[in-house]
């Protein structure tokens, strides 16, 4: 690992990623390019999105046609997979829920983002998210907290950032 950070093997590391940036940005280039082109000849309504995974092409007075590609085409795989429907009707369910997600209050949007973060901090952990869904679903026997005034101290502490932990 020394020899990684040594001079030699930080100019190497540095010419590797002024390459790729330079390959990334060519790439980039060529795309808006045909994408400009395809606008202009074709009089189509053009939207790419690389990291999304997302290209959106609308012929004139027509609905676009999507196309998903790399790790969104991926999970719409999966997500298909795991509901034992093809990628398109995965897809027109996905699309239904993000619209009716949308036109839910702010109340409700809050909720969902807050579950949305706790299942991926669960994922990124390692833990098993069925595990999570299993237990939040479970009712519980005992109450949560104790009959009484709520406790200050404990409420403070409770709300202390707690570190991250580190994947091994």
């Amino acid at each position: 690992m020394d020899e990684l950070l040594d001079p030699a093997g930080l100019s190497l590391m540095r010419s590797i990623t002024k390459s790729r940036f330079r390959r990334f940005e060519n790439e980039q280039r060529g795309a808006q390019a045909i994408i400009d082109l395809l606008q202009k000849h074709l009089n189509l309504k053009i939207e790419y999105d690389p990291r999304a995974g997302v290209l959106l092409v609308t012929p004139p007075g027509e609905l676009p046609i999507i196309s998903l590609f790399g790790s969104t085409q991926e999970r719409l795989t999966r997500l298909a997979q795991h509901r034992g429907c093809s990628s398109e009707a995965a897809f027109e369910t996905a699309i239904d829920t993000v619209h009716e997600l949308c036109n839910s209050g702010s109340t409700e949007l809050e909720i969902i983002r807050r579950y949305a973060f706790a299942l991926k901090a669960i994922k990124d952990q390692g833990g098993d998210i069925d595990d999570f869904r299993d237990a939040s679903q479970a009712k519980s026997p005992k109450p949560r907290t104790k009959p009484g005034a709520p406790d200050i101290e404990e409420l403070k502490r409770l709300l202390v950032s707690r570190p991250k932990r580190r994947r091994s």
